[in-house]
C-alpha cells in the first residue's frame, strides 16, 4: 500500500490554518504553485529530450489496458521498441503532470479557493517523483518495459471478495483449447 497519500493530512491541517487573504500571502502562494508547476513542465520536456535520444533498443510485446483493451476488436498484444513504447508513455506522463495544473488553476480562478493550490505544491513533485520515467530517466533505475501496472484502488477488495465467494482467480495467459 501506498502511504504516500497520508501525507495530504497533515498538508491539508496547515493549509485550512493559514489565512491567505492576509497581506501578500496569496500573491506568494500563486508565485510558489506556478513556480512548482514551471519545474514540473522543465522535467517533462527534460525526460522527452532523454526519451527522444535513446536508441530503439529491442522489441517488446504491449498488452492493450483499459478502454484500448475494450474498443480493440483484436486483442493482441503491440509490438513495439522500448523507445516508441516510452514516447508513448512520455504523453501519458505529460498529460498527468498537465491536467492537474490547468484544473487546480481554474478551480482558484473561478471559485477563489486556496487550499488546492496549496496542496498541489507538495503532491504534484511526490506523484512526479513516482512516476516509471522519472526513475528511469532522471534516477537512473533499471525498470522492465512496459513498465508495472500499479493495482488499482479496489483490486484488494475485489481478490478478497473473490476468494471469499470461491470464485477462480482470474490468469493473465491466454485460454487453452480445452477451456474454450
Amino acid at each position: 500500500m501506498d502511504y504516500s497519500m497520508l501525507a495530504i493530512v497533515p498538508v491539508l491541517y496547515v493549509a485550512r490554518g493559514i489565512d491567505f487573504e492576509e497581506g501578500d500571502r496569496l500573491l506568494w502562494l500563486r508565485l510558489a504553485f506556478g513556480g512548482v508547476q514551471l519545474v514540473l513542465f522543465a522535467v517533462a520536456l527534460y525526460i522527452k529530450t532523454l526519451v527522444n535520444k535513446r536508441a530503439d533498443g529491442k522489441n517488446i510485446k504491449v498488452e492493450k489496458t483499459g478502454m484500448e483493451a475494450k474498443l480493440a476488436e483484436d486483442n493482441e498484444p503491440e509490438i513495439m521498441t522500448e523507445r516508441e513504447y516510452d514516447q508513448r508513455e512520455w504523453g501519458k506522463f505529460f498529460q498527468s503532470v498537465a491536467m492537474p495544473a490547468a484544473m487546480i488553476t481554474g478551480i482558484h480562478y473561478y471559485w477563489g479557493t486556496t487550499v488546492p493550490l496549496f496542496i498541489q505544491l507538495f503532491m504534484a513533485p511526490m506523484r512526479t517523483y513516482k512516476a516509471p520515467l522519472v526513475k528511469a530517466y532522471l534516477l537512473g533505475e533499471s525498470l522492465p518495459r512496459p513498465f508495472p501496472t500499479p493495482p488499482g484502488m479496489f483490486d484488494s477488495l475485489k481478490q478478497q471478495y473473490e476468494e471469499a465467494a470461491g470464485l477462480p482467480a482470474k490468469k493473465k495467459g491466454k485460454k487453452s483449447k480445452k477451456s474454450q
